[in-house]
């Protein structure tokens, strides 16, 4: 296999530049886990994939053995799941992605000022030379002047959670994520480029993402990652429980202290954890599966997250593709148990998730790291449609109006920048 390793280190005007060239092919991909916190080890700074060389069949993910060191990247909607479930058609507000899966024809990765390619000595010089050359001043973003509308108004949404309330009361499950979706009808001139190139700095989340599909993006700035893989580790970062920071250092203090001792968050993230332990559990050498840790509190610019940590030891690591698919949809934007939160989550919401709420990452050899896609903005060029989703775990102890404001926290950045 071809490889350039170059001492390399980029600017932010450089970023933009490399995907104003990558913007030139139907397909690219930008992962930037450079603001990854101490928490979750960091497999690269920023890995850039550009054009399809050659599409992975997306059903063969979960029998994929380890015999290829093949980079592929891959996104899977919260639909595609092991669980025979029936789900929303999607309304005519949404932006739809089928699974994405291929192996990029140009791979660039960074690490440690360093530059991994996929290309000789020269046709990486090539590359860096087309990239330089592209405008490196960033425009400023068009905003739309209209508002955002969304599937589910206040009067519906506290009579939804009244019904789900009604159905943890007769036991048919004990946490549901129930989420909404938003829209925006943008300028024909908005630039997904240049918008990403602005807030990816002022959101600062660990796991930004710009995705084209043709005339499709995926904008994301999620502060979850799934779970990593590292040779026969596997890690799992379930998040739940979310707190509003304010412009005062003090009474931060006073809401980071009320989100770490709070009954409430603190028992939706242990369902959580105990609902990714159970997804681990099956595919888990004997006596490897263990809490690393349980609601610590990772700090971004606008909001305090909580998390817990899970690992374990593959016990057959040939099994690492049939466990992935084992685990989908994820936890924290499903509930407990999970079969039965699935179909209610279909009773109860409005629009098809697709790739909000599933995963996007890679799949290289024994290395492997998804991030969760929330706080995500899904783009069509042709309809000029900006739609994305938010919610939130409801228990017994939810109260609808606020958990309707927390919605609306997560939902605001989107709202105020559009």
């Amino acid at each position: 296999m071809q490889q350039t390793i170059l001492s390399f280190s980029y600017t932010e005007s450089w970023i933009y530049q490399a995907i104003q060239w990558a913007n030139q092919f139907g397909h690219f991909f930008l992962l930037d886990y450079s603001a990854n916190p101490k928490f979750y080890p960091q497999p690269y700074d920023m890995v850039l994939g550009v054009d399809l060389y050659e599409k992975v069949d997306f059903k063969s993910i979960a029998t994929r053995k380890n015999d290829t060191q093949d980079f592929i990247f891959l996104g899977i909607p919260y639909e595609q799941n092991s669980y025979q479930i029936e789900h929303h058609a999607a309304h005519q507000h949404q932006v739809i992605f089928e699974p994405i899966s291929y192996k990029p024809r140009f791979l660039l990765k960074f690490k440690d000022g360093k530059l991994i390619a996929n290309r000789n000595y020269s046709e990486t010089m090539g590359i860096l030379d087309a990239i330089d050359k592209m405008p490196k001043d960033i425009p400023s973003s068009t905003k739309s002047t209209q508002r955002s509308f969304t599937d589910t108004s206040w009067e519906t949404y506290r009579k939804q959670i009244e019904k789900i309330h009604s159905d943890i009361r007769q036991g048919l499950y004990y946490e549901l994520n129930y989420c909404q979706s938003f829209w925006k009808y943008i300028p024909k001139n908005w630039s997904p480029l240049a918008y990403f190139a602005l807030y990816r700095t002022k959101m600062n989340m660990p796991n930004t993402a710009l995705v084209k599909e043709m005339d499709q993006y995926i904008l994301s700035f999620s502060p979850e990652t799934f779970w990593i893989r590292q040779s026969s580790l596997l890690t799992a970062y379930p998040m739940k429980g979310t707190a509003a920071k304010v412009n005062d250092n003090q009474q931060n203090q006073k809401i980071l202290h009320d989100l770490k001792n709070s009954v409430k968050e603190k028992a939706e993230n242990l369902i959580i954890a105990d609902l990714m332990r159970n997804d681990l559990a099956d595919y888990a050498a004997k006596g490897s599966l263990k809490a690393d840790a349980l609601y610590e509190i990772l700090e971004f610019p606008k909001i305090f997250q909580m998390i817990s940590i899970l690992s374990a030891t593959l016990r057959n690591p040939n099994d690492y593709g049939e466990a992935l698919y084992h685990a989908l949809p994820v936890a924290s934007m499903t509930g407990a148990p999970k079969k039965e939160v699935l179909k209610a989550i279909t009773r109860y919401e409005k629009f098809q998730r697709n790739l909000f709420s599933g995963i996007l990452g890679f799949w290289e050899g024994d290395l492997s790291y998804f991030a969760v896609l929330i706080r995500t903005l899904f783009y069509d060029a042709n309809k000029n449609l900006a739609q994305w989703a938010s919610g939130g775990a409801i228990t017994l102890l939810s109260e609808a109006l606020q958990e309707y404001e927390e919605l609306l926290l997560k939902s605001r950045p989107f709202e105020e920048s559009l």
